[in-house]
Order: C-alpha cells, then sequence, then structure tokens
C-alpha cells in the first residue's frame, strides 16, 4: 500500500484497517516506522516509541503550554506534528480499548508519575463527577492536548476528528454533562464535516455523521443530531422502516398473527464498505432464551417473501443509531420495546463488526429485563459481555477488530454494563449481588442506596462515614446529607469542590423547598446551574418552585429551558402549560399541552386538561376529540360545564379559535353523546344537554362530511322532548335532592324546559308521548309539596311555595296540549 501523501495516511488511520504500507510520504525512518506500526494498529509499540522521541513535560496540565513551546517554532521539523499525531492516535485507541472494548491491558507505558485520582480530576475539570474506574486518564489527557494544538497549529486535516473523538470520550466517562466540552465538540464537529474529503470515501462520510449525531444526541440536541443520522442513509442509499407480517411467537401458537418486521431497501450506490470478513469474528456469545413457550425469533409464514439482504457493518451501525436515538427521543412504551426488539432481532442475524454486534446484545438485554421470561437470559447475556470485555491480555488480537466503528457506534464504557447488571440484579430481588458489584466498581452512592432498599438503613449510614472518613467526596457527603437531612454536609460538599459541586446545591436546594423555604430553594438551583447549564432535572425542579412562589413567567423559563435539553418531557409541557395558563396566557398553554399529549398519549389527567384548556380557547373539535380519548382511557367520564359549552356553541352557531361554524360540531357531538350516556345513564344534567342538542334541529355538514342516517325534524323533537323526560325522572331519583335548594332550581328549569318542548307547534305530539311527562311534573310537584310540609323554617318553606306554584303553571301546560290532542 502506497502512502505518498499525508492526507491518505490520515484516511489509513481513520479506515481502521490494517494495512502494509510499501512507500511512506516521509523520508525519516524513524518516522516510517512509527507510521507503519500505526497503520498496522500496535499501539502500545507507537506509544513507547513516541514517549522516547517526544517531551511532554512533568505536569500534564501545563501539556498544551508545553506543546506550543517545543514543537511550535517555525524551524521545527515536520515529523514531529507526525509523531504527535501518532501518539495521540496510539494513546485514545489504548484508553478506548482499556476502558470500552477489552481486552485490558496489563503493561502498558506511562507518560507522567502521578496519581491517577489526580489525573481523573483533570479529565473531570475539577468539576464534574468522574468514574474512579477509568483505566489509563493519562492516554485520554494526552490525546486531547495533541489532538487540540494539532488542529490549531499543523496542516493535519483529520486532527480536527480526532480531537473530536477524544472529547466524546471524555464527555462519556463523566457523570454529568460538560458545557464547556460541549462547545469544544461544537467547533471540532464543524471543523470536521467541513472536510474536503468525505464526497470521496463515503464510509468515512459516514462514520462522521454517525459520530456527529451521537455527539449532539448526548447534549440533547435532538433535531440536530437527527438531521446527521438521516445524512448517513442519503449518503448508502439506505432506506428501512417497519411493516407486518402474518407469523407466531410461541410454539404451540396455532393461528399467525400480524407480526412486526423491519424493511430494509437499498438503492443504487457505489459505497463500498471498509469492514472485512475479520471483523466478525471473535464476537461475545449471543444466548439463546431457551424458553419452553416462547420461541427464539417470530417466525414468519412466508419467510422468502420478508427476507432482506444482508446488510453490511456500516449500514447496520447507521439501523443502530436510529434505534439508540430512538431510546432518548420517544416515550416507554410497549410499542418502543417492540420495535427496540424487531431492530435488535435484524441487526443480530445480519454480519456487523464488533461494536455493533456487542452493543446489539446489550441492548436486547436491557429491552428483556422487564419481562418474566426473558429476564434471565438479559441477566446471562449481560454476565456474558461483562466477563468477556474486562479479561486482560497484553496480545494483540489479529486487526484489533473491536475498535472498527467504535466512535459509531458509542457503546457506553464497561463499567455501565456492569451498572445495568446490577439493576437487572435489584429486579430480581439479588440486592446482595448487586450490592457485590457496586463495592466493586467504586459507585458508593449506587450501594448506598441499594443497602437502603434492603432495609439496612445503619449499614448505608456506616458506608457513608467510612467514606466520609477515607475517601471524602462531593456526592458522598451529600448522599449522607440526604439520609441525616442535615445541610451542613451540603454546605461542605460545596466547600469541598471549591463551589464547583452542582449536587450540593441540588439537594440543599430540595431540602428548602421541602421545608417551604421557596426562596432559598431557587438561590440554590442557580448557582448549581451557574456551574453547569446542561441538567433537566433541576430546570424542572426549580420551574415547579416558582410555580409554588407564583412566580409564573420565571416558571415558564425554566420550563422551556427544560425542554430545550430534554424535549419528550411531559411534565415539563404539562408545567410548562400550568403556568401559561396561570399568566394568562391561555393560547400558549393550549400549544405546551398539546406537545405533552405527543409525549405521553395515555395519561388521562393530561387529557382532562387538554379539554379544558381547548374549550377554554375555543378550540372545540378538539376538545371533543379529547374528551372520546378520556371516555377511551376511563370508560366513564363526565365534564358538565365543557359540555355545556360545546352544546352553546353548536346550538347558537359560534364560530371557533379558527373562524369555523360550530354548527358542524353537532354529528360528532351527537356521537360523543351517545358515548357518554351508554355508560352514564343517570347523569341528569347529560341527558339535558343531549335533549337541547336534538331541540336545535338538523346538524350542518363540512364539506368532508358524509350524512348520517336520515331524521326528520319532528323525530329529531320527538327525541328531544324524550331525553329532557329521561333528564328530570334521572334528576329526581337522586338521594335527598328536595334538601339542595340548588338543585330543586335546577329541575324547576328542567320541567320548564319540557313544557316548552311540549307545546312547540312543530312537535306534533300524541297523548302517549305526553302522558309520561305530565306524570313525571305531577310527581316533582308531590316532592316539592311533601318538602314544603316537612319544613319549619317560614322563609324556606314560602320559597318551596313558590317553586310548587312555578311547576304548576308547567303541569297546566302540558294538561292543555293532551286536551286540544283529545278535541
Amino acid at each position: 500500500m502506497k502512502f505518498d501523501d499525508c492526507l491518505s495516511f490520515e484516511i489509513a488511520c481513520l479506515s481502521c484497517r490494517p494495512q502494509d504500507p510499501e512507500v511512506l510520504f516521509s523520508t525519516d525512518e524513524d518516522v516510517c516506522s512509527v507510521c507503519k506500526e500505526l497503520v498496522l494498529q500496535n499501539y502500545q509499540t507507537v506509544l513507547a516509541t513516541c514517549l522516547k522521541k517526544l517531551d511532554f513535560g512533568t505536569n500534564p496540565e501545563s501539556l498544551l503550554e508545553t506543546l506550543k513551546s517545543n514543537y511550535l517554532s517555525e524551524d521545527q521539523d515536520s515529523n514531529n506534528q507526525i509523531l504527535l499525531f501518532c501518539c495521540g492516535i496510539a494513546s485514545l485507541q489504548l484508553f478506548a480499548q482499556n476502558n470500552w472494548t477489552g481486552p485490558v491491558t496489563s503493561k502498558s507505558p506511562t507518560i507522567w508519575e502521578i496519581d491517577d485520582k489526580v489525573a481523573r480530576s483533570i479529565l473531570a475539570e475539577g468539576v464534574y463527577n468522574i468514574s474512579s474506574l477509568v483505566r489509563f486518564s493519562q492516554y485520554l489527557i494526552l490525546a486531547k492536548n495533541i489532538f487540540k494544538f494539532l488542529m490549531e497549529n499543523s496542516t493535519l486535516q483529520t486532527s480536527c476528528w480526532w480531537y473530536m473523538r477524544s472529547l466524546n470520550v471524555n464527555s462519556q466517562v463523566m457523570f454529568e454533562r460538560s458545557d464547556s466540552l460541549f462547545e469544544a465538540i461544537k467547533v471540532a464537529l464543524k471543523k470536521s464535516l467541513d472536510l474536503n474529503f468525505l464526497a470521496t470515501y463515503k464510509s468515512l462520510a459516514v462514520q462522521l455523521n454517525l459520530e456527529c449525531g451521537f455527539s449532539l444526541l448526548h447534549f440533547y440536541q435532538y433535531n440536530q443530531a437527527n438531521e446527521c443520522f438521516v445524512k448517513t442513509k442519503e449518503i448508502m442509499s439506505l432506506s428501512f422502516d417497519f411493516t407486518g407480517a402474518l407469523g407466531v411467537r410461541t410454539k404451540f401458537q396455532q393461528k399467525p398473527v400480524a407480526q412486526l418486521i423491519m424493511d430494509v431497501k437499498r438503492g443504487e450506490t457505489d459505497f463500498v464498505s471498509t469492514i472485512s470478513k475479520e471483523y466478525y469474528e471473535n464476537v461475545p456469545q449471543k444466548l439463546d432464551l431457551n424458553d419452553d413457550t416462547l420461541l427464539e425469533k417470530v417466525k414468519l409464514v412466508n419467510e422468502e417473501n420478508h427476507r432482506n439482504a444482508d446488510v453490511n457493518p456500516e449500514e447496520a451501525a447507521v439501523i443502530l443509531a436510529h434505534c439508540n436515538a430512538m431510546q432518548k427521543t420517544s416515550p416507554n412504551n410497549r410499542l418502543r420495546e417492540e420495535e427496540t426488539a424487531t431492530i435488535v432481532d435484524f441487526l443480530l442475524n445480519s454480519p456487523s463488526g464488533w461494536c455493533v454486534y456487542t452493543e446489539t446484545l446489550r441492548l436486547r438485554s436491557k429491552n428483556e429485563n422487564k419481562r418474566s421470561r426473558t429476564v434471565e437470559r438479559s441477566l446471562s447475556q449481560l454476565e456474558e459481555l461483562v466477563k468477556f470485555i474486562t479479561q486482560e491480555s497484553d496480545e494483540r488480537e489479529e486487526y484489533n477488530t473491536r475498535l472498527a466503528l467504535f466512535y459509531s457506534v458509542r457503546p457506553p464504557p464497561v463499567w455501565v454494563l456492569e451498572m445495568d447488571l446490577a439493576l437487572v440484579l435489584i429486579s430480581l430481588g439479588c440486592t446482595g449481588s448487586a450490592l457485590d458489584i457496586y463495592k466493586r466498581i467504586e459507585m458508593w452512592e449506587d450501594a448506598i442506596m441499594c443497602l437502603i432498599r434492603s432495609d439496612r438503613v445503619s449499614e448505608a449510614i456506616e458506608m457513608c462515614k467510612d467514606q466520609i472518613a477515607n475517601n471524602p467526596t462531593p456526592n458522598v457527603l451529600c448522599l449522607f446529607g440526604d439520609l441525616t437531612q442535615n445541610t451542613d454536609y451540603y454546605l461542605q460538599a460545596w466547600e469541598l469542590s471549591g463551589e464547583r459541586s452542582s449536587r450540593a446545591m441540588n439537594s440543599l436546594g430540595g431540602y428548602y423547598a421541602s421545608k417551604k423555604k421557596y426562596q432559598d430553594a431557587v438561590d440554590c438551583f442557580r448557582k448549581s446551574l451557574k456551574v453547569r447549564s446542561l441538567q433537566v432535572g433541576t430546570w424542572f425542579t426549580m420551574g415547579c418552585t416558582y410555580l409554588t412562589m407564583h412566580e409564573f413567567d420565571q416558571a415558564a423559563e425554566s420550563f422551556r429551558r427544560c425542554l430545550g435539553l430534554d424535549w419528550d418531557n411531559f411534565e415539563a409541557w404539562a408545567n410548562l402549560s400550568a403556568a401559561y395558563v396561570k399568566a394568562g396566557k391561555k393560547k400558549e398553554a393550549f400549544k405546551s399541552l398539546s406537545e405533552a399529549l405527543t409525549c405521553q398519549f395515555d395519561k388521562w389527567e393530561l387529557w382532562e386538561n387538554y379539554v379544558a384548556i381547548s374549550t377554554d380557547v375555543a378550540k372545540f373539535h378538539e376538545a371533543v376529540q379529547s374528551y372520546n380519548r378520556l371516555i377511551d382511557l376511563k370508560k366513564k367520564y363526565e365534564d358538565i360545564p365543557v359540555m355545556k359549552v360545546l352544546v352553546k356553541a353548536a346550538v347558537t352557531d359560534i364560530p371557533d379559535a379558527d373562524g369555523r361554524p360550530s354548527s358542524w360540531l353537532k354529528p360528532i357531538l351527537f356521537k360523543l353523546f351517545g358515548r357518554i350516556t351508554s355508560n352514564m345513564m343517570t347523569s341528569y344534567e347529560m341527558w339535558q344537554l343531549y335533549s337541547r342538542l336534538y331541540a336545535s334541529g338538523a346538524p350542518k355538514l363540512r364539506p368532508d362530511q358524509e350524512p348520517e342516517k336520515k331524521m326528520t325534524d319532528v323525530e329529531r323533537l320527538h327525541r328531544a322532548v324524550e331525553y329532557m323526560h329521561k333528564s328530570l325522572r334521572m334528576g329526581m331519583q337522586t338521594k335527598a335532592w328536595e334538601k339542595d335548594l340548588e338543585i330543586v332550581e335546577k329541575f324547576i328549569g328542567i320541567a320548564e324546559e319540557l313544557a316548552d318542548l311540549s307545546s312547540r307547534e312543530d312537535l306534533q305530539p300524541t297523548k302517549q308521548m305526553l302522558a309520561p311527562v305530565k306524570f313525571s311534573v305531577n310527581n316533582l310537584i308531590s316532592k316539592l309539596k311533601q318538602r314544603e310540609n316537612e319544613l319549619l323554617d317560614e322563609e324556606i318553606c314560602q320559597k318551596f311555595v313558590s317553586y310548587r306554584e312555578q311547576v304548576e303553571v308547567h303541569r297546566i301546560r302540558v294538561e292543555e296540549i293532551m286536551q286540544n290532542i283529545q278535541s
């Protein structure tokens, strides 16, 4: 292989395909030797050689200044930049191997004689929480600084891409999102996307867009991340979606039903994969389900008709990226689980690289850990993955296959796999085993929470005390403050971190909020957000605190910032809507609540609020739809004020918020009343409104509506009298109604409406129709007379005399109509 210019060498380093170079662009034998070892992926050899030839000083904190001092002068040999480039790649790849893909190397060169805790603190910028299990932190410090120096001071085109990779890796080993890291990533990302050679090397263009997408996704930039993922499909002319096919899932299933499957299509393209067959080998074992009922995978009736072409590793990485994005941007429900399972089954039966295959197995384990028939395999598979990755070896695997597509797949570090394993153990009740894992990976906060779940609070407190005595950290101090409800520990954590622990201020703010010291709580939250602004939970909690303080504009701003980071947080959308309602901004509240429902479609409380706000802003059609959804969710639901507004709007033809005539609502209102009254037959007010709707005449249809069964005007009026009569009868069955004056007056109103309907000239009444009406009115008079005789209070007694006289007038009107019919 000839590398007659520097760019071809850089591209070879990116492609992760070991090649034996015949010709190199440099005439320096030492540089040629290092470059050759790098292309062959002998990273330990490259790093050891570079450490002998290059000077990185004695203090990693001033490494960037050391690089500028030693290698920025005009007379500096350009070969040193090549050596720096090789050294940076080797150190970054070794860091990834030891913390992600394995196997762990037991013998690796040391750069600085410093404690690993100090190195981790440098990576964490002295502010953020970082895992204590990070191995070889010095390598990442070296890689970051080298690539930043080269990006700013060299002609090496891909140094910006490697710098972005080092920043992404750095962000993954931190438990919190760093504002400064995100700003640096955006700079490197922009420069990387502008690289000229990407149009020629499509595989690298796909990998870069995947890496950019994951970077943006990590920092809550969902729309921009989606654009990157869509771009990868366009580059490869790849399309995929879900479709259905008949099949069975269980061993004893006789009748096939529709099953979700992947439909992958590939257009005409000259895309060539850079990942060859050796990258598929030496992967973790895929464990079988071995269930007595469930099949290993869905068995389709006509598998030949639904067989997809095998995808290459880059295509598999793109499909996997969309699956990972779906995990973060869509609600956690059964549909998402089914879609994830479908993607996983497809990828596990297609050839892919080591990282794609391993990450797919991890996703399957997470997707299966909630179901009783699959949780055992979920546990065993996670154990297999952890065991496979954490084994130690100094022998380089052939072609270093595990690092292929590593940055494009973005798998979690090995300790995150162990945390997933511990969570599955906890769900199975094995808290002791989970506790052992947390102790081994030094996740003391999770270990303490595990003890608390096991009702071992005293042991949890002792563990906190031991950690504070031996290795005090802001997080442990905060946790001890949570256990003891002593604010002194939060303040100690704040001081220990140099006033940079956002967790300390969050905990202190939460404590003040629980004690109703809301202004103090807000002050703490603001301090926390000043340190680290990318905190979804803190913005949300501060918004809730502002709501309690009746500072609605500030609350709305907090919830907007929360949604800027986590747009599918339905609770934030709902609270934003509440803040707008309190601030008198009902149109904005309606839009916010609409977004909340797109994120959580099955929450009846949201629909209840949506009915009310839709009615308030004259979105009557949406109000009817949401009322129907409430009936779907609750079976029985009644909101009389809303239905009164909807009926009045339809009867009087009030224009809605979009200027449409509300009389068009009548057809869907008739259907809605039919659903309501079939489930709630005793609601007298609902029957009264139903009657008014029929009495208002035939519905006006929109141009897109089809007429239903034709009813004459007389039939509609007969139905109106029937339902109004039913309203009176249902109401009088209410227990002790005569003791409530408000209800009595409502019944008198119903009797008046009933008499008015009966006396309409176009009714064409019959004796059979009006006889029950007369009986019910007489019954109402009797009840009023009975209550009148029971009363001792003269004033209330006179009211009932007046009520009875009013009803007598209506009875006489009905009798006169009946007499006219007889005559």
